[in-house]
């Protein structure tokens, strides 16, 4: 849609103005009340067809979902970030304590397997 289609339309009221010759007082008071009737009903048309439009295209409701995704991502950027501390070079992390025995038992033997000697002679 082009953005001249409102201009066209005022165009297409003025048009007659100048058919209206203007000899005296009372003919400027006629044209001067002509020319405000028609750019108020051009306005009303305008404002009329516009709804129709941004109804017809969804144009409001694709604008209300990205205000809402605006406000969402406004809302996100605003929210502390969580980053784990690295431990120090020195700290030794603490095992977990809340594995189960079978837990344990499981990940001792990963560890004894990985830590075979490359000829399967075992410990």
């Amino acid at each position: 849609m082009h953005r001249t289609t409102p201009l066209l339309a005022l165009l297409a009221f003025l048009l007659p103005l100048p058919a209206f010759a203007a000899e005296s007082e009372g003919d400027m008071a006629m044209v001067a009340a002509y020319f405000a009737g028609s750019l108020l009903v051009t306005i009303l048309i305008f404002l009329m067809f516009r709804e129709i439009l941004c109804w017809y295209w969804k144009i409001n409701e694709g604008l209300g979902l990205l205000r809402a995704i605006r406000d969402e991502l406004e809302t996100l950027n605003r929210a502390p970030t969580r980053t784990a501390a690295a431990p120090a070079p020195g700290d030794t992390p603490e095992p977990n304590k809340t594995r189960s025995r079978l837990g344990m038992q499981s990940s001792d033997q990963l560890v004894r397997a990985f830590n075979t000697p490359a000829d399967g002679g075992g410990e």
